[in-house]
């Protein structure tokens, strides 16, 4: 730091002297400012120029949404109306039974409209076109109608790429990332509906063909090319940098998952015919698909008119830019006479940050950004060591909070105090981190004491309640079921009396090992006092499962034990109590255990099972 603080000094003592600064910031700036703001205007008029044209072709465009809109919701009763018809169904009786919202669905006065409002090179056909097909609609709807409504979808689309391309290049040209990243999710959400259309139809034709249907290869062929358009345009969405865009595709995918998985029936079905289709089953996969209209429409919409409100931006904001950059070439006389100001200024910009620095400081606000060591040398060496000093709080404050959470292992512990004053800081930092280290550590040797066998290191009886209470807690949000295994060790007293106390407490040392070495991760193995061993096991899927860890754990137990030079054998009578469901405390289930490890040494076995809370142990083994 020392050395940073002498680079400091001697770049500000190396600056230019005031009158040379005068005559830089007077006769140099003037030169090269009336260059550079001759070719930045004209470059900001052009651009905004260019930016009032896209501004212009997205409002079009949001046109031709509109319109591909209403087509796309006065398709709706058509397909309904027409593959009623083929499966004899009455239209209303269809609607009902798809559930089918009257706001789900368009007219073709809704397209009318769209259509009116579009300019006339824009639009892609007549209204007497939509016209003599809602009259024929009014006749009845007929698959000659789809037809009709598939002409001037592809119609709509011709006009719709071909502005959509002239809008890409102008894009391209203008340089808008934002404007590039909306017109592309526009894009792939249009396509998202025009794909979602031609599988709704397309599944509808291969389930009901009527008599006029097309072969059912074709149709799966069909079908196929359509699912790929809209998974390859769900994913482009799905990676769109909004993030409101990207989450209604996953919601859309979401959503669609049995209408998709439909299509992907069908287009593996492997007959040569389609498969004869449970009509209300297919009610349900085609309500499916037309709840997907209004999330797709709502992406279509908010696109396009983010799509214009960025253009708009785009353009306002390139012709503020230009007409600013004129009025600044204008203002520069005005400016080179307020050079001697500038000078002044010199000196009191960085005296004024320093001094606002010092005040928001004062104040308790340690969060202030560096002093810029600007100005004259000694404004600079006064900015350098203010900085020093807040750079010293700073780490003070937040090694403070550290050692008060205590979170000893943070970074910041670590990090040195700069300058003189942080080596003074420092060893008094020092001490106070080791003294807050050893409380630490003993605080974790305590808990631990207070919860581990001292002389076998597992969990004593503190811990084990402690660890059954959670587990009976936890049985509410599971479908398995909860274990105590209970051992009471046989023959102990034998090896006390005969032994010594000494290689008694060998033998339950490693009783506990063998107790723990056989438990799960995740289980829990203790001893209450004396020669009693508990085990809590969670997550048993079944009463054998729990009988075969009990007979492992008899089998441990049961294997010869070497002290000394000799060997002895202890067994153990395993009483288990099981529990799945919450409201037994772990006194009483702990107490079933104990009963049942009793009922257990009484009756010979090694194994005796308790069940319920009012069930009486039943031995095994």
């Amino acid at each position: 730091m020392a050395d940073e603080r002498r680079k400091a000094e001697s770049v500000t003592s190396s600056r230019p002297s005031l009158r040379v600064r005068l005559l830089a910031l007077v006769l140099v700036p003037t030169v090269l400012f009336g260059i550079v703001a001759g070719f930045s205007s004209r470059s900001q008029w052009q651009d905004a120029a260019r930016a009032r044209k896209v501004q212009h072709d997205v409002s079009d465009l949001a046109g031709l949404v509109d319109l591909k809109s209403a087509l796309l919701l006065a398709r709706v009763p058509v397909e309904v109306d027409v593959r009623a018809s083929s499966i004899g169904l009455d239209s209303a009786a269809a609607r009902e039974l798809l559930g089918l919202d009257p706001a789900q669905v368009g007219s073709f006065d809704d397209v009318t409209g769209a259509l009116r409002r579009l300019p006339r090179r824009d639009r892609p056909f007549a209204a007497d076109a939509v016209s003599a097909l809602a009259a024929r609609a009014d006749a009845g709807s007929s698959p000659q109608v789809l037809g009709g409504l598939d002409e001037l979808d592809a119609a709509t689309d011709r006009v719709w790429e071909a502005r959509l391309a002239e809008l890409r290049a102008e894009i391209v040209g203008l340089g808008d990332p934002r404007l590039a990243a909306q017109l592309a999710d526009l894009q792939s959400a249009a396509v998202v509906g025009g794909a979602t259309t031609a599988l709704l139809t397309g599944l509808a034709g291969y389930w009901f063909p009527g008599e006029r249907g097309v072969p059912s290869e074709r149709a799966r062929v069909t079908l196929g090319v359509a699912a790929d358009r809209l998974d390859r345009s769900l994913g482009e969405l799905e990676a769109s940098p909004d993030p409101d865009v990207a989450a209604a595709a996953s919601g859309i995918r979401a959503d669609g998952a049995p209408f998709l998985q439909a299509i992907e029936g069908a287009v593996s079905e492997a007959s040569s015919t389609p498969p004869a289709v449970d009509v209300a089953q297919a009610a349900a996969v085609f309500k499916t698909s037309f709840d997907l209209f209004g999330p797709i429409l709502d992406v279509v919409e908010s696109r396009s008119a983010d799509l214009e409100s960025t253009a708009d931006a785009s353009a306002n904001g390139s012709t503020t830019a230009a007409r600013r950059t004129l009025a600044v070439a204008v203002l520069v006389p005005v400016l080179i006479l307020a050079a001697s100001l500038a000078l002044v200024a010199s000196i009191e910009r960085p005296l004024r940050r320093l001094i606002g620095a010092l005040r928001q400081v004062g104040a308790g606000e340690l969060d202030t950004p560096p002093v810029p060591a600007t100005g004259p040398p000694e404004l600079g060496a006064a900015a350098t060591a203010f900085n020093e000093v807040v750079q010293n709080l700073q780490l003070v404050e937040r090694k403070v909070r550290v050692l008060a959470e205590p979170q000893l292992d943070d970074p910041v512990m670590d990090h040195p105090l700069p300058g003189e004053l942080g080596r003074t800081l420092t060893p008094s930092f020092d001490v106070l981190d080791e003294s807050i280290r050893d409380r630490a550590s003993l605080h974790v040797e305590l808990a631990h004491q207070a919860t581990h066998d001292a002389l076998t290191g597992i969990a004593n009886r503190a811990g084990i309640l402690a660890a059954l209470e959670r587990a009976i807690e936890r049985l509410a949000r599971s479908e398995s079921t909860l274990l105590v295994a209970f051992l009471d060790l046989d023959r102990f007293k034998a090896v006390n009396d005969t032994h010594g106390h000494r290689h008694g407490d060998d033998v339950l040392c490693e009783v506990a090992a063998r107790l723990a070495g056989h438990a799960r991760a995740g289980d829990v193995a203790g001893r209450l006092g004396g020669d009693e061993f508990v085990l809590i096991a969670e997550n048993i899927p079944n009463g054998s499962i729990a009988l075969q860890l009990a007979e492992r754990i008899a089998h441990a137990v049961a294997r010869p034990i070497q002290i000394g030079e000799g060997q002895v054998r202890v067994g153990a009578s395993v009483g288990l109590a099981l529990a799945s469901e919450p409201g037994e405390s772990a006194a009483h289930l702990l107490d079933r255990a104990d009963r049942a490890a009793y009922a257990a040494k009484r009756s010979a076995s090694s194994i005796s099972v308790s069940t319920g809370p009012e069930s009486a142990p039943t031995p095994l083994l």
